[in-house]
């Protein structure tokens, strides 16, 4: 992983900082809770995708969202670039969705702050003609690009199975 300096401005590359691909088992059976993914550090902050059945305006969404589970007492902020992708087993239909860029701020007493994405509607999502779902399962992915942080300590790791640490 590399390392990102806080509290500066970094210019999107091509290659992501973090990516979560995540496979979700027996999708049709989604809540609002959902299901998560192993977590992954990037930038020195723990990261995770919840993929899970959300209602907006009457209507089901199949959604995911990328999640940052810092809990640093301070106020602090990153901003983030991401593509949401639903994948498809045609390689040709892939499902993308990409987010220019979304600050992420410690602002309430919750330890979870999150980009969402409405992926697709319901009723589309379950629909077999439609084929994401396959072997009773989907995969998502979430790249993401750190473009600033701010207030996010960057915390020495100490091996201490290294007799020299």
């Amino acid at each position: 992983a590399k390392m990102i300096k806080t509290d500066h401005i970094r210019t999107r590359t091509n290659s992501p900082d973090g990516i979560i691909r995540f496979v979700v088992d027996k999708p049709s059976m989604l809540d609002i809770v959902g299901k998560f993914s192993d977590e992954i550090e990037v930038g020195g902050v723990p990261w995770i995708v919840n993929a899970y059945k959300d209602e907006f305006r009457d209507l089901d969404f199949f959604t995911v969202a990328l999640v940052c589970m810092t809990n640093q007492a301070t106020q602090w902020s990153i901003d983030v670039q991401s593509e949401f992708i639903l994948v498809h087993p045609d390689r040709n239909a892939h499902l993308r969705e990409e987010v220019k860029e979304t600050s992420i701020h410690k602002d309430t007493s919750i330890d979870a702050y999150n980009i969402t994405r409405g992926m697709l509607e319901w009723r589309k999502f379950v629909d077999n003609k439609k084929g994401f779902i396959k072997d009773d399962s989907i995969t998502v992915e979430v790249r993401f690009w750190i473009v600033q942080m701010k207030g996010i300590k960057d915390l020495p790791r100490v091996d201490f199975t290294d007799p020299n640490e």
